[in-house]
């Protein structure tokens, strides 16, 4: 089929024909057979990490686990969490990572929801920035927003124009 493009494309056409659903942008599944594990982090539920290099995210701040397993294990035997690195996440940048993970699942993101956790000064932002983006890449349908299957091909790009709300 050639590159990636080529094939990511060929697999929105192909997979749905043979009863699979593309339910994230990396990711489909047949009906009921989603993983609830990646949809927890998409939809910035908490998740505590477990084991060395593991993310956890919680109440607003991502960690990142020890990446070795001797300084991780060291850490727990000395009764120290086994953290590499942590960022609490705030204002314009939860915005925009509530939008840009949220817009990597099918079923997008809660418009009203979310301007009630960031604000309307961050939703009229985000619409500003939204409307210098190609329009066929976005819908909105019964008061949420998703990328349509162009605009899941084209997320990353997307995606960057939508930091910092």
């Amino acid at each position: 089929l050639g590159g990636g493009y080529a094939s990511y494309r060929w697999a929105q056409w192909s997979l749905p024909r043979q009863g699979f659903r593309q339910y994230e942008i990396a990711s489909v599944a047949g009906p009921g057979e989603e993983s609830r594990h990646n949809q927890l982090y998409w939809t910035r539920a908490n998740v505590l990490p477990a084991g060395p290099s593991a993310w956890g995210y919680w109440e607003g701040c991502r960690t990142c686990g020890e990446p070795t397993v001797g300084r991780w294990a060291a850490d727990l035997a000395a009764g120290r969490l086994p953290l590499a690195g942590w960022e609490e996440l705030k204002g314009g940048r939860a915005a925009s990572e509530a939008v840009i993970l949220g817009t990597r699942m099918a079923q997008g993101i809660d418009l009203a929801s979310w301007e009630s956790q960031f604000g309307r000064r961050a939703r009229g932002e985000l619409e500003r920035r939204l409307s210098l983006l190609p329009p066929d890449c976005f819908a909105v349908r019964a008061g949420r927003l998703s990328l349509t299957p162009k605009g899941m091909r084209l997320g990353n790009a997307l995606w960057s124009e939508l930091l910092e709300l």
